[in-house]
């Protein structure tokens, strides 16, 4: 039925992608755009209809399920032809380029408010997620290797996209996480997984992390795996500072002792 391929009504996406005016689709380019199209009528389906507030969400959460800037472009792309097609010239958008994504940086206040959601809604899982992203930094596409066996271990690396990435897993996680394996049965292989036992994937766990923050009363572009992450390294590098910060005055400190006891003009 027509109405099931529309993202704008009486506008169909297979009578968008049949030749027309002229117009002789490239094989592989129709293939693509029919995917991107069907994904994006998927999101306005539940998300409600297609207009600038909407169009901004599914840009939002693109960014938030941490889409590459050309596959950000490519949806937009396939969306702006199919807009431009049914004449709604004014909901074209621009092309995203690193640098002008705006959301503020989630707070450490922030975060633990999400922690306090997650907790009073019952989200255990939910809970230890936010704290695995938050303290260790994993990388979403990483997730499924966070393991039991690695969280007993407490040390290890992941395999990134082209290289190793260090994870430590604190001992307070460390128990946490495995007492939540214990409850929930699970002996070996990935620790976050859904009923049916298979790993979680980004989108639902976006969505999870979108649903919590209306919960908490935190806006939804502010939270994501990534500005999690970002919590993670900010506290880190924090830390570090003061640390070096410390060693500088420990050092200044021994060598005034030193200077004391052996300086030119000491016992003088």
């Amino acid at each position: 039925m027509a109405g099931n391929s529309e993202i704008l009504k009486g506008y169909p996406i297979e009578e968008f992608l049949t030749d027309q005016d002229g117009r002789v689709w490239n094989k592989d380019t129709k293939a693509c755009y029919s995917r991107l199209l069907y994904e994006t009528k998927q999101y306005f389906d539940e998300n409600g209809p297609l207009n600038s507030h909407t169009l901004e969400q599914w840009q939002a959460d693109l960014l938030a399920r941490e889409y590459k800037q050309r596959s950000i472009n490519t949806r937009i792309s396939a969306l702006n032809n199919y807009l431009k097609w049914c004449g709604r010239h004014d909901l074209v958008m621009k092309h995203w380029h690193p640098g002008e994504e705006t959301a503020p940086a989630l707070t450490r206040a922030e975060y633990l408010c999400l922690l306090r959601a997650a907790r009073q809604t019952n989200q255990h899982r939910l809970y230890l997620l936010i704290k695995v992203f938050a303290i260790t930094g994993v990388p979403v596409h990483c997730l499924s290797q966070v393991t039991v066996e690695l969280i007993r271990q407490g040390n290890g690396a992941l395999r990134g996209r082209g290289n190793n990435i260090p994870f430590h897993c604190p001992s307070s996680l460390q128990r946490e996480l495995l007492e939540f394996a214990k409850e929930n049965h699970i002996q070996t292989g990935p620790v976050f997984i859904t009923r049916r036992g298979t790993p979680m994937n980004r989108s639902t766990i976006c969505r999870l992390l979108q649903e919590l923050s209306r919960t908490a009363g935190i806006p939804e572009n502010k939270v994501s795996p990534r500005s999690l992450r970002n919590l993670c390294q900010i506290a880190q590098e924090d830390l570090y500072a003061n640390l070096e910060q410390m060693l500088k005055s420990a050092y200044d400190q021994l060598l005034e002792t030193e200077n004391t006891v052996a300086g030119w003009k000491a016992g003088a």
